[in-house]
């Protein structure tokens, strides 16, 4: 039962074909779609240049860490934060699958 649940069935109809990458693809782009939507909602990045004397200006390292986590959300917000362009990459397909998951569940 485990196995159907996380897999999808390429050798099935194509109403169960669409049924599993519905509910695969949805659940495994779950808590990355999670991270984007959470970081979203307390995106703080104006595009203003930032002063010598702001706290996103100090060294990462000496900062406390609720100053790191507010320079850290627009990067984890975008993809950046660990994996640089291959992490924006990940990010875009996943949102794809995000942005596809109400017209498979529309045709479930």
């Amino acid at each position: 039962m485990r196995k159907q649940s996380f897999s999808v069935k390429w050798d099935a109809k194509i109403k169960r074909q669409n049924y599993d990458l519905h509910n695969v693809f949805g659940f495994y782009a779950l808590i990355i779609l999670l991270v984007v939507a959470m970081t979203g909602m307390y995106d703080q990045n104006t595009g203003a240049r930032l002063s010598n004397t702001s706290a996103y200006a100090a060294p990462f390292e000496r900062v406390d860490f609720a100053t790191k986590v507010q320079k850290l959300n627009y990067d984890l917000h975008v993809g950046s934060a660990r994996g640089g362009i291959w992490g924006r990459v990940l990010y875009f397909f996943i949102t794809i699958i995000g942005a596809s998951l109400p017209i498979t569940g529309f045709l479930v």
